[in-house]
């Protein structure tokens, strides 16, 4: 019995450890995960940061969608500009399509604001951007309307400084690393400018960057040329923004971010369709220190008849626009001949000499620069100096015809090179 006994203790023994050693039952409880999350999204204030839906998120979030589209929707432009966000509001939240908000309110008897929509803070969900005109507020203010909750709420509103109206252009990346910006197109209150603002999602809050300022009409590309990720503004614009401009011409202003704003890098200009304009860019080559571009420049000015030559204030006054022509390449050989007179060159000089010679015979206008070149040569073959050689090339300007440069070269506008005295022809700066 005693064996038996000591028997069935061991079994029961090892059958005890056994159980131990077994995988515990587990009881599953309902997850409160759906509820939780529903209660966090509902807290979320209508001005806060945009929503950034995450896919481990219950299924409860694919809910928050924007106001379903309807055809019907009918859009009331409202008569003050009190009632102008309730009237966006009303349209969007009663199934109003964001992208034909403008079309329907083009229909009116005047179209009060411009707008554009588009996902510019990634949440896959468009915000509308409206801008009104100074029909209703001056300045002209930007409205942000966001999508959030299953309806739209206003979160932002910018009135920049000077800005009567704007027209948002179209969307894209100007950071890699954030959402899309729309494009501006902004008119000024007052003058003829015209600016680029940039309207979007930015270090956690909405904002407007302001990219440009040309004149109107202007041009704008973004291109990142540096490759850092962030792209860089170039603005087609045109010089003479002003009445005493005179004829304006394109220019290419760049554009760099420096981690505040876009600041100015550089301007360039691509040819001209007037003389002045090519004897501007010479002197712009003279100044950079490029001779022969600037010579380059200088025979253009001279020897295209295709060129258009703008006259001088003087010129009209007088009813002498015809003679425009002549003194602007009559004058580009001059430089011509000084340009290689200052080099040292007075072989090659003489035969531009020769060449406006032949272009401008005694008795026609622009044979006072002939003169004056033939004058220049003569000094400088008895003293190769360019600033005594230049001088007595003045004086036979001053003598002869004393009034040529100031009525005849130079007053073309401030966009343009001035010439205002005879000895401003032998300025190589």
């Amino acid at each position: 019995m005693k064996h038996k006994s000591v028997q069935f203790l061991a079994i029961g023994s090892i059958l005890f450890l056994l159980s131990a050693c077994a995988p515990a039952r587990v009881q599953v409880l309902p997850t409160q995960t759906v509820s939780a999350a529903v209660e966090a999204t509902k807290s979320i204030e209508p001005t806060s940061a945009p929503i950034q839906i995450s896919t481990i998120l219950p299924t409860v979030t694919a809910e928050l969608t924007c106001p379903k589209i309807s055809s019907d929707t009918q859009f009331d432009l409202p008569k003050k500009s009190s009632g102008f966000e309730e009237s966006i509001l009303n349209y969007l939240n009663n199934g109003g399509d964001p992208a034909r908000i403008e079309s329907i309110a083009s229909t009116s008897e005047m179209q009060p604001f411009f707008s554009l929509s588009a996902d510019i803070d990634g949440d896959l969900r468009p915000e509308l951007v409206t801008i009104t005109r100074d029909l209703f507020e001056d300045p002209a203010t930007i409205r942000i309307f966001h999508c959030h909750q299953n309806d739209y709420q206003l979160v932002k509103s910018f009135s920049p400084d000077g800005i009567s109206f704007g027209k948002p252009e179209f969307a894209t990346k100007i950071f890699d690393a954030e959402p899309p910006f729309i494009i501006v197109r902004a008119g000024r209150i007052a003058g003829w400018g015209q600016d680029f603002l940039a309207i979007g999602w930015l270090n956690s809050e909405w904002r407007f960057i302001h990219l440009a300022t040309g004149t109107t009409p202007s041009e704008i590309v973004l291109f990142d040329l540096n490759s850092d990720s962030i792209k860089e503004i170039f603005i087609k614009t045109r010089t003479a923004a002003t009445p005493g401009g005179g004829i304006s011409r394109v220019i290419i202003d760049s554009y760099s971010w420096d981690g505040k704003g876009f600041a100015f890098i550089s301007s360039d200009m691509p040819p001209g369709t007037d003389r002045v304009h090519y004897l501007d860019d010479a002197e712009t080559a003279w100044k950079s220190g490029n001779p022969l571009l600037a010579i380059s420049y200088y025979e253009i000015a001279a020897r295209d008849p295709n060129l258009s030559s703008y006259w001088t204030t003087y010129e009209v006054g007088t009813n002498q626009t015809e003679l425009a022509t002549p003194y602007q390449q009559a004058f580009a050989f001059f430089r011509i001949v000084a340009t290689w007179f200052y080099l040292d060159r007075p072989d090659l000089a003489s035969e531009y000499i020769q060449e406006m010679s032949e272009t401008f015979p005694k008795g026609k206008p622009g044979n006072e620069f002939v003169r004056a070149a033939q004058a220049f040569s003569d000094w400088y073959e008895k003293e190769p100096d360019f600033s005594k050689s230049c001088t007595h090339a003045i004086i036979v300007l001053d003598i002869e015809s004393p009034n040529l440069v100031p009525n005849h070269l130079g007053d073309w506008g401030v966009a343009n090179p001035i010439y205002s005295a005879t000895s401003d022809i032998c300025e190589l700066n």
